[in-house]
């Protein structure tokens, strides 16, 4: 269980911080004892804090301060924004909304409302490559600025043994052990493990995403070209802010865009005739063609193929539908009894016969293919 293993990290914390000041380790002794209870960390947009009554609990959105005194949340003020500004979305209700809580998104411009009356909005983008018409228009309730000066309004008792510590190497050895739910964990403990989270855990984060995105599809992986893509993309923002955004990436129902961004390999089923290698390949999916009116897929051995896509299905011509899922890898598959499609690392669009081979065993997924992990 992963609070029984941060129960044995907070008492080596508090070894670590017996020399530091007696409110650290009374801080980090109360975090210990609560961490068993009810606290859990779900990733879909909130951390459930620990109810006051029994069955009870609060919601609170990711990378927030603690909620005011009262036990209710305060609903969020309307904020001004300028161009670039970076913004964590919140508080979306709807079903087909929930998987945007807590994506990073850039702010782009204002919309400004016809009637003086009512609130305007804001246009924001989730990725620097997204165009115009992929941006999304919302309140400024639904958003909350990335760059929040401090996780809790004045100074806590124990900061200043708190602040002593910041320097202290063990305690971010410490905090680096932790995994995300315990993290997570700790935040909801009290505002001086929140703010012991604030000053000292940047490095704890910034290793929980190496740990979660090192697992998925090399694509995902924390390289330094990776990081710097996410600096340029969203400058300013935490560790833990861009590990909660690509969480909630995760959970994004599969688009349009998908399929013309992404590479795809192919193959058919064993059942069909699929034999490794020899039948596999890498294909390609055009946006709307002007002479098909919709998604087109190319592939070698076949005319171009007119593609529809409807939720989770995709209609391939006259061919059965085929079924998509996202893979534990953060991979999507797309298919039906027989043939199968994989998305993978980014490729060229024109592969030499070599390349194909080479390429077909980066995809994390290849054993699906049929392809052996260990050659031809």
């Amino acid at each position: 269980m992963p609070f029984q293993r941060a129960r044995g990290w907070w008492q080596a914390l508090q070894l670590w911080c017996h020399q530091a000041g007696h409110d650290v380790a009374l801080a980090v002794s109360a975090a210990a004892k609560r961490l068993p209870g009810a606290t859990r960390m779900l990733c879909d947009g909130a951390v459930w804090l620990p109810g006051h009554g029994r069955g009870r609990s609060r919601p609170a959105a990711l990378g927030g301060g603690p909620p005011p005194a009262g036990g209710a949340a305060a609903a969020p003020a309307p904020a001004l924004y300028s161009h670039g500004d970076v913004v964590v979305i919140q508080g979306l209700l709807g079903a087909a909304e929930l998987h945007l809580n807590g994506r990073l998104a850039q702010v782009m411009r204002p919309v400004r409302p016809a009637d003086p009356h009512e609130t305007g909005t804001w246009c924001v983008r989730l990725e620097p490559c997204d165009p115009e018409g992929a941006w999304l228009r919302l309140r400024p309730a639904r958003l909350r600025a990335a760059l929040a000066a401090t996780p809790a309004h004045g100074p806590c008792q124990g900061a200043d043994a708190i602040g002593r510590l910041a320097h202290m190497s063990p305690m971010r050895d410490v905090l680096r052990g932790l995994g995300a739910e315990a993290l997570c964990a700790l935040r909801a403990c009290g505002r001086r493990c929140l703010r012991l989270d604030h000053e000292m855990g940047s490095a704890a984060w910034r290793t929980a995403c190496e740990r979660q995105w090192g697992s998925k599809s090399s694509r995902f992986h924390l390289t330094d070209e990776r990081s710097a893509e996410l600096a340029r993309a969203f400058p300013g923002a935490s560790w833990r802010q861009l590990y909660h955004s690509h969480m909630s990436a995760a959970r994004e129902p599969f688009g349009p865009r998908h399929l013309t961004e992404l590479s795809w390999g192919f193959n058919f089923t064993r059942e069909a005739g699929g034999v490794g290698l020899m039948t596999a390949q890498i294909v390609r999916f055009e946006d709307k063609s002007e002479s098909m009116g919709c998604s087109v897929l190319h592939m070698r051995g076949f005319q171009p193929l007119p593609c529809r896509l409807h939720g989770s299905v995709l209609q391939i011509a006259n061919f059965a539908p085929h079924i998509i899922r996202r893979l534990p890898s953060w991979e999507w598959q797309i298919a039906n009894s027989n043939v199968i499609f994989l998305s993978g690392p980014l490729l060229p669009v024109e592969l030499s016969v070599d390349d194909t081979i080479r390429s077909l065993h980066l995809f994390p997924d290849s054993c699906l293919l049929g392809i052996p992990e260990d050659g031809p």
